[in-house]
């Protein structure tokens, strides 16, 4: 186990797995590993209302941070798979501790390695990718300027 930021937890574990469903590792479910099998829980369940949040990563599952304006706090986010068309998602936007700061963040514990767009409401379409085993950041606070800034 390693922290990120203090108040990020990584939990890794072999998620060497095949993924024929495609499933999107939110929400509690198991995968059938003879005496192996283990569950994954939703960022609403495992840290509701910005809280601290435990991101589930090894083998082929990344996580993905974005940071965000104030603004949208207590709203959701999209993101889309741009390898697979069929598989959205979105996640809440919560305030969130990290070291001595508070920041207003979208976090995605468990995705599964590939390419990605997010749709964040006042800026462009982001692509990013998401590597298995890793923590992705991604920033699209606005500047003083109203730029985005030049972090990601």
């Amino acid at each position: 186990m390693r922290v990120i930021d203090a108040e990020i937890t990584a939990v890794e574990h072999d998620h060497s797995h095949d993924h024929h469903d495609h499933h999107d590792h939110h929400g509690h479910h198991a995968h059938g590993h003879d005496d192996l099998a283990h569950s994954h829980v939703s960022p609403a369940e495992a840290a509701p209302r910005g809280g601290p949040v435990l991101v589930d990563i090894g083998g082929d599952v990344g996580a993905l941070i974005v940071y965000l304006d104030d603004a949208l706090e207590a709203t959701e986010l999209p993101i889309e798979s741009l390898d697979d068309p069929s598989l959205e998602m979105h996640t809440g936007v919560w305030r969130r501790p990290i070291g001595d700061r508070s920041v207003v963040v979208a976090v995605y514990p468990a995705l599964l390695e590939g390419r990605y767009c997010i749709n964040a409401p006042g800026t462009p379409s982001r692509e990013l990718t998401v590597r298995g085993g890793a923590v992705t950041e991604l920033d699209l606070r606005r500047t003083s300027s109203g730029a985005p800034s030049a972090t990601d």
